[in-house]
């Protein structure tokens, strides 16, 4: 079972800690770090744990139909 924590608009991500958010229009977003821990996929695939209602970001092949290629922001 997973030990989640509520988010609350108080609490402020760390900049060097591996963090993803979800956006009001239902985008997600990972921080440098997060994106450099996964490997710096050139695709991802979105996962869904439809029992304990938990979502999931993989590496993925960019070839393949089911990824989503990630965008970076121009540094």
């Amino acid at each position: 079972m997973p030990s989640f924590e509520q988010f609350t608009r108080r609490l402020v991500p760390l900049g060097k800690e591996p963090t993803v958010t979800m956006q009001k229009r239902g985008s997600l977003s990972l921080n440098a770090s997060a994106y450099v821990a996964m490997g710096s996929p050139k695709a991802v695939h979105l996962l869904y744990d439809r029992v304990e209602q938990i979502i999931g970001i993989r590496s993925a092949a960019p070839d393949d139909p089911d990824s989503y290629p990630p965008r970076t922001l121009p540094k």
